[in-house]
């Protein structure tokens, strides 16, 4: 255990090294102004993660929207919603936000008790909407900056921040206290694929419009970090039009 203690230490601390620095010159630590100074690196990755998509996953993900009605995805997509929840009520915890901690935890009861795991989304209707938060977001939220845009293999777009805080939630997430490790890849797998089987048609359709599609993801990745991040609404405009075509 003390083991364990001294690892995390000098991970935050690096986190710390990293994220907290400025990453433009004169810039606040929640500034959401594009840096991106692997942009060489970051095209070729997401040239490769493009390839593997278009060969793979977007028509896997065609034949599941195909084969399912909508309605079957929904419910399908509302249990995977549902099992982030844990996750999200750590993290408010974590931040200090109590309000949002029992908003957290009394969505996720009475849409696992009543909503049959979360497939029917019942806590909505008292005013009880889905804020998912991680450990990036914590980070975020005591003035970690989002340090550079990254494009990771399979997992897409990230930053230094939120690639930092992948093994935080991997190795926080109350899931793992009822789930062995490859049930809980397999809820992140499942997490991920009906998310992309919602966005598939919009993805196609932006590639289509785009002169370059590198820097339009990019610039959505960047301002959905901007939104999540409360403190920084008056420090980025985000173009609002733009990302709600792209939530849930």
């Amino acid at each position: 255990m003390r083991l364990s203690k001294i690892i995390l230490y000098f991970f935050l601390l690096a986190v710390s090294k990293t994220c907290f620095a400025d990453n433009t010159s004169d810039q606040p630590a929640c500034c959401y102004n594009i840096y991106d100074p692997y942009e060489k690196f970051n095209r070729k990755v997401f040239t490769f993660n493009e390839t593997l998509d278009r060969t793979i996953f977007s028509p896997m993900a065609k034949v599941y929207n195909k084969t399912l009605p909508s309605w079957g995805r929904a419910r399908i997509r509302g249990i995977f919603t549902n099992l982030s929840a844990p996750l999200t009520f750590l993290n408010n915890v974590a931040q200090g936000e109590g309000n949002e901690a029992a908003k957290t935890f009394f969505r996720f009861f009475v849409n696992t008790i009543f909503g049959f795991f979360g497939a029917i989304d019942f806590a909505k209707d008292f005013g009880l909407y889905e804020r998912p938060q991680n450990f990036g977001d914590t980070f975020a939220h005591y003035g970690a900056n989002y340090g550079a845009y990254l494009v990771l293999p399979i997992i897409g777009p990230s930053s230094v921040r939120q690639t930092a805080a992948i093994p935080f939630d991997a190795a926080f997430n109350p899931l793992n206290l009822y789930l062995d490790s490859k049930e809980v890849l397999g809820v992140y797998i499942g997490d991920k694929f009906t998310l992309r089987a919602d966005y598939v048609d919009i993805t196609s359709s932006l590639e289509a419009s785009s002169l370059d599609y590198y820097a339009q993801i990019r610039s959505i990745y960047i301002q959905y970090l901007a939104k999540k991040n409360p403190k920084c609404k008056n420090v980025y405009k985000v173009d609002q039009s733009i990302y709600d075509s792209y939530e849930d």
